[in-house]
């Protein structure tokens, strides 16, 4: 499942199916100039993993990653790219998550 955000922010609920389903994990892409900075709060029911990353080539830069049922913060471009907030679950229930992100 992949998001994008409209101009001026973004505010989206939506469920985490099970582990190993194929919609077990959701990304928010947001393309940012360098420097640019984004506010992002979400919530979830339960615990899942979290990251914030970029695509680079065949590898992956991760900028933030943890796992929690909240989060809130800012986070600034260190490039022009296309960043995506990623959220998945590893737990064998279904779990509901709202995000919030202002450009």
């Amino acid at each position: 499942m992949e998001f994008l955000p409209d101009e001026g922010g973004f505010e989206k609920g939506f469920s985490l199916e099970a582990k190993g389903h194929p919609e077990s994990f959701a990304e928010l892409m947001v393309p940012l100039e360098e420097g640019q900075t984004i506010a992002y709060s979400w919530q979830a029911e339960r615990e899942v993993d979290f990251n914030i990353h970029a695509h680079r080539e065949k590898s992956v830069d991760y900028f933030e990653r943890h796992r929690g049922s909240e989060s809130k913060g800012t986070f600034e471009s260190p490039r022009k790219d296309h960043f995506y907030l990623m959220w998945q679950n590893t737990s064998p229930e279904p779990v509901e998550v709202h995000v919030e992100v202002s450009l």
